[in-house]
């Protein structure tokens, strides 16, 4: 009987765990959905303002600065997101 108990604890901490996992995939998964309404442009320009100021070099720039095809989107996502220059 024991030997019973011992096995549903391992199965329901088994359950808790993956449920967890999944319940943390999707809380992921809809935090960064937001980039997915993004344009490649904007969201360099966003990636580009995440990054400190202390760590922060011109190189970091570039990807925003290749990924915007218009002087005007590269302006709006330069409003957008004023952190990236």
């Amino acid at each position: 009987m024991l030997r019973f108990d011992l096995v549903r604890v391992k199965t329901n901490s088994r359950w808790i765990l993956l449920s967890t996992a999944v319940i943390a995939l999707i809380a992921f998964a809809c935090s960064s959905g937001g980039s997915s309404s993004r344009t490649a442009c904007e969201q360099a320009f966003y990636e580009a303002s995440q990054i400190s100021d202390i760590q922060d070099t011109v190189e970091n720039l570039y990807p925003a600065a290749r990924a915007c095809g218009t002087v005007d989107e590269w302006v709006q996502a330069n409003t957008k997101y004023p952190g990236a220059i």
